[in-house]
């Protein structure tokens, strides 16, 4: 990673520019404009997003008021976040807040009919949603022709209006594949710090073919708020990401979001992000999934350890945090399956200690939740 020496690039500033002066001419267009958010277009299409989104996860309903009064038009929900609280309270903003907001439902419904769309249409007091996000973490499986067939049956019932994919794991495979696959409109994936810097291309070449990316699980490994907006700032001077998909504890913390959107990351908070990025590599996950691909026993090491470390302890949601763990197969869990072969350590970029991660983690859910 290189650090910048003069904040952003003439040519990026242009870009940024060019973009706002778009922005004025279609905001009649844009879902919910407001003049103190950003709003960036979804790639070719004549749908607009506001540059700070809001992740389902967690999320209370008198701070999606707050957000949504001050310009966000996108929602990203899963059906399982908060044990279904979260679907519950959307379905609260939808009715107050009708025709502001466009909603992105991760696919996977319930464990007993996942391909069901009906029911959570219902829940949600609505006949159409906007995206359908395609939740997969294998490139293999990203372009998965029955995928097309399913979204084009919903679409044509009137159930969805755009497909979209969210991936977690082995994200600079998955993000090539999709861009590859044709039929997503937008990516959802997750990019922390070290795996923006490994996605380079592939960012590229979305932004070549007008596919919109929407990073989430971005400031899983920054504690201090500056760092998260400095790389909030830098995500947006990319200019393949459309919107940030964030969830928000407090109103303060949503309000700097939205401030540091408006402002150009400097070559300070640049160098302190590169300084915060090697100082602390080797507990940095970069979500390239190279662990899981290493372990002979397959083991789901990035789900079992964003199960702690991003519903667990960023979000706050134990709700969330036990259900995913619960739904990892027992064959794919840490415990009774790891023979500390040290493998998963030897193939991640970042040396992590991936075995005695694994260990906490179960420990955690064995002690707080099972």
């Amino acid at each position: 990673m290189t650090a910048l020496a003069v904040g952003l690039a003439p040519s990026a500033l242009k870009a940024q520019e060019k973009k706002q002066d778009e922005v004025k001419r279609y905001r009649k267009k844009i879902c919910n404009y407001q003049k103190d958010m950003l709003y960036r277009r979804m790639g070719n299409e004549d749908v607009w997003f506001s540059v700070i989104s809001l992740g389902g996860g967690g999320l209370k309903e008198a701070l999606a008021y707050h957000a949504i009064d001050r310009g966000v038009n996108l929602v990203h929900m899963a059906a399982g976040y908060a044990a279904g609280n979260s679907l519950d309270m959307l379905a609260s903003v939808l009715k107050n807040r009708k025709n502001r907001i466009y909603v992105a439902l991760k696919d996977g419904f319930s464990r007993e009919a996942p391909d069901d769309i009906d029911p959570v249409l219902k829940r949600l007091g609505i006949d159409t949603v906007d995206f359908i996000m395609f939740n997969r973490h294998r490139a293999e499986r990203v372009a998965d022709p029955a995928i097309r067939e399913r979204f084009e049956t919903w679409k044509a019932q009137g159930k969805v209006r755009y497909a979209g994919l969210t991936t977690h794991e082995d994200v600079k495979a998955c993000l090539a594949a999709g861009i590859d696959f044709g039929l997503y409109s937008v990516i959802q994936p997750a990019l922390p710090q070290s795996g923006l810097e490994m996605s380079v291309e592939e960012l590229k070449k979305a932004c070549e073919r007008g596919v919109a990316i929407m990073p989430m699980k971005t400031m899983r490994d920054l504690r201090d708020e500056g760092l998260q907006t400095a790389y909030l700032k830098k995500m947006l001077a990319n200019p393949a990401v459309t919107t940030v998909n964030k969830s928000f504890n407090t109103f303060e913390m949503f309000d700097a979001y939205l401030n540091a959107a408006r402002e150009t990351l400097t070559a300070e908070e640049d160098m302190r992000l590169y300084r915060y990025a090697r100082e602390n590599r080797s507990g940095r996950c970069a979500m390239c999934g190279e662990c899981t691909k290493a372990c002979p026993r397959h083991i789901e090491v990035c789900g079992t350890l964003l199960c702690k470390t991003y519903y667990h302890e960023q979000l706050g949601d134990e709700e969330s945090a036990l259900a995913f763990f619960r739904e990892i197969p027992e064959n794919r869990r840490h415990e009774g399956n790891c023979t500390k072969c040290g493998l998963c350590e030897m193939a991640c970029p970042n040396s992590m200690r991936i075995v005695q991660k694994l260990e906490e983690t179960t420990d955690l859910f064995k002690k707080r939740f099972v």
